[in-house]
């Protein structure tokens, strides 16, 4: 989280420059409490948003006023942290009206972008509501017969929304509403495959079809499309879903994303930042090459031009610690000393496979995480499996305490007394615990798994190198 703050606050300084010619719109929500701050704020990304004005509420009235336009996009009107309505914002002077009641249904505006947009909601809800009700009744009435008939009219009920949306889109084509709504629409595909060698549909055609065309209903040239949910949606499905998590398909694919993105600044600035927020810290073991891959390629080759140098110098110590603990490289030797005083070279241990934890003696996690790793050494040491406790803090007092009350004794327990090692900087211990699978030669098979998912992940491991051997 720490990092992505970091990257976030990046991308954010000094973002946007607009001409002096203000914004004015006025609105009228039945249901409004009174002197409740009423915000403006655009998506940034599917999950965050940013404020860009704000009122305060008096009768239901609101008054957004400023010297400065606000940039296009899919705002939120937000009441309270549970109570939000989305508006698209395109327009500098309107007004609108409504009731908490049933926001969609009473919504009436002076704004063309509003007025198409919430006429959509208004068709969309109502096909909604059809298709619960049909749902509901299905459930009640548990008839086969009806289940089929209940299928097949839900269908025609997706069939005439995605209908609905392509005409509005067709109707409305010059409105940033149009450009938003496209987005949303799934690629056409042929209805006829063609036939693979075996003479049979070749599905897999029909994938790559599916994924070539994926970002063609994407302006990739509006930067009003970063203040939406739409662009990191399509960038999560592409990336996520459609793309195989190794590290050089997904380099491949984050490249020609950027690519796409690079005419415009905004976009690309956007694009970049999000994909590398997304694989700094992946939760998918091995994908840390996809980081360094975009660090190298664009943050510290200049390309992300509106980084200042001291932020360009956090992405190179970042960049210098990652490197040297790839999956496949030998881990930096560590030596300590564990309760005895004698010294231990992790890298000598002889093991089949060597699971190092980091951790910190006060920490929250850490505690919840030691009877987990007990629990998991029961049946670890009879595999080839040693486990290798590293405490971070070098509190010898606090350390042998632990040890006693976790009862984690039987583990390698080491603690560096020489205070010569930078844990964070050389083992990327950041946060604790911090955990490393290494094989028999000590190098690097997994890194930052869960405890609970270590004993899951090193038989995954087995199973892959004995299908490997077949």
């Amino acid at each position: 989280m720490k990092k992505l703050v970091i990257l976030l606050s990046i991308f954010l300084v000094n973002q946007f420059a607009f001409a002096q010619k203000g914004h004015e719109i006025k609105g009228k929500i039945k249901g409004a409490v009174d002197g409740t701050t009423v915000y403006l704020a655009h998506y940034f990304g599917a999950t965050q948003y940013i404020k860009k004005d704000s009122a305060v509420a008096k009768n239901g009235e609101l008054l957004f006023k400023g010297t400065e336009p606000i940039p296009g996009g899919m705002y939120l009107l937000v009441l309270s942290r549970d109570r939000y309505y989305e508006m698209v914002l395109n327009e500098q002077n309107f007004s609108f009206e409504s009731d908490t009641a049933d926001f969609v249904e009473n919504f009436k505006t002076t704004s063309t972008e509003n007025g198409l947009f919430y006429e959509l909601q208004r068709f969309i809800k109502s096909k909604s509501t059809e298709a619960n009700t049909i749902q509901q009744m299905a459930k009640l009435r548990g008839d086969q017969m009806q289940d089929l008939m209940v299928r097949k009219r839900l269908a025609e009920i997706s069939k005439e929304i995605a209908t609905y949306k392509a005409d509005f889109v067709k109707k409305n084509e010059k409105t940033l509403v149009a450009k938003f709504i496209n987005v949303t629409i799934e690629p056409e595909l042929p209805k006829v495959l063609p036939l693979n060698a075996q003479g049979k549909p070749d599905s897999s055609w029909l994938f790559y079809r599916y994924k070539e065309n994926f970002f063609k209903n994407i302006d990739f040239t509006d930067d009003n499309m970063v203040r939406t949910p739409f662009l990191q949606k399509s960038i999560d499905r592409y990336m996520k879903e459609l793309t195989l998590q190794s590290p050089d398909s997904v380099i491949k694919e984050a490249d020609f994303i950027l690519a796409k993105a690079e005419p415009n600044k905004e976009i690309f600035r956007y694009c970049l930042w999000y994909i590398t927020s997304q694989y700094e810290n992946s939760n998918i073991v091995g994908l840390e090459p996809v980081f360094i891959h975009l660090a190298d390629k664009y943050y510290l080759s200049g390309k992300a031009n509106w980084l200042d140098s001291a932020a360009t110098a956090k992405f190179q110590q970042r960049i210098n610690t990652m490197r040297p603990l790839l999956p496949g490289l030998v881990f930096p030797e560590l030596i300590g000393s564990d309760s005895l005083g004698r010294e231990i070279n992790i890298n000598k241990l002889k093991s089949k496979y060597t699971v190092v934890v980091f951790y910190a003696d006060d920490c929250g996690h850490c505690k919840d995480a030691a009877p987990k790793l007990v629990e998991f050494y029961k049946t670890a040491k009879e595999k080839g499996i040693e486990v290798v406790l590293v405490d971070v803090l070098r509190n010898e007092a606090e350390w042998r305490k632990y040890i006693g009350t976790y009862k984690v004794g039987k583990m390698v327990n080491i603690w560096e007394p020489k205070m010569q090692i930078d844990f964070k900087e050389r083992y990327d211990a950041y946060t604790t615990p911090t955990t490393y699978v290494l094989d028999e030669n000590k190098k690097i098979i997994g890194k930052k798994l869960p405890v609970e998912e270590l004993g899951k992940y090193i038989d995954f491991v087995e199973k892959r190198n004995a299908t490997l051997k077949n």
